[in-house]
């Protein structure tokens, strides 16, 4: 499942009153649980995890996958309470209990229309994963961006293969030189001038995915204009990787990125200029 797709209402509606009752279960058994009792007894735990393993299976099943991620982290809290992991102290019970209402809340939201973004969820996931002492998830993990969305080639009809080659090998100097100023000095005229490589290689562009490429390209040099002072490893990467594309492009024309995708570039480029966005 795509990380923006929508659930859709009536199908949740279905599993979503089982589910509530399943959670509804679950915090009732551990409402009876005193965190000062020495018995070691840990059934309100045990029973907990059967609940939420139950939950997960359905959530699993109808592809709800956020919904599915943060509920098995739950769990596995639930687990570690069970087999002595953690401490079964006032704390972690409150986790817990917090946690199965955090997962309502997120289906409730789904159920009103929101996408299944598990990345929203990070910082509870990962605030569950630190009770259990296991390392937190990286944000990028969870980004899921729709790259079926393309933008409308601006080059209608396709160019002479060898004239493509020609003019991506004449860019790539440009682009290289412009690289290279930024590096020095990260002036604003040098990114004005690696724009306009990316908005030429945009205008030959024939292949939906080649010109999805330079969409996004062009968005991300828009964030290193508004953002210039934070030259970041991350962002020089990314421009040296943009480079080897247009390097390819020049040896073997548009098929070098039709036979080798550019998805995981462009998906690194996309949660850069998210991450800008949202800072």
């Amino acid at each position: 499942m795509s990380g923006l797709a929508r659930v859709d209402p009536e199908s949740l509606g279905w599993i979503r009153s089982e589910i509530d009752v399943t959670l509804g279960q679950a915090r009732e058994y551990l409402a009876d649980f005193e965190p000062t009792r020495d018995d070691g007894d840990v059934t309100p735990f045990r029973m907990v995890a059967n609940d939420l393993h139950q939950v997960v299976g359905t959530l699993q099943m109808m592809e709800i996958d956020g919904a599915a991620m943060l509920a098995e982290e739950v769990e596995a809290l639930a687990d570690a309470l069970v087999d002595d992991k953690i401490q079964a102290d006032a704390a972690n019970t409150k986790l817990l209990n917090r946690g199965l209402g955090v997962l309502s809340d997120y289906l409730d939201q789904l159920h009103k229309g929101m996408p299944d973004l598990p990345i929203k969820q990070i910082d509870v996931i990962n605030e569950f994963r630190g009770a259990r002492d296991e390392s937190p998830l990286d944000p990028f993990v969870l980004f899921r961006p729709d790259l079926d969305i393309l933008p409308s080639a601006k080059n209608r009809s396709r160019i002479d293969e060898e004239e493509y080659k020609q003019s991506a090998h004449r860019l790539r100097k440009e682009f290289q030189k412009n690289l290279l100023n930024w590096l020095r000095a990260s002036n604003g005229e040098a990114l004005q001038g690696l724009a306009a490589v990316v908005e030429q290689m945009s205008e030959i562009a024939y292949f939906g995915k080649v010109a999805q490429l330079w969409w996004v390209a062009g968005a991300l040099l828009d964030i290193l204009t508004d953002d210039a002072a934070n030259v970041t490893v991350e962002r020089k990467k990314l421009l040296g990787r943009l480079d080897q594309q247009i390097r390819a492009l020049s040896e073997e024309g548009e098929a070098a990125l039709i036979h080798a995708s550019p998805e995981p570039l462009i998906r690194q480029m996309l949660f850069e200029i998210g991450r800008y966005q949202g800072s």
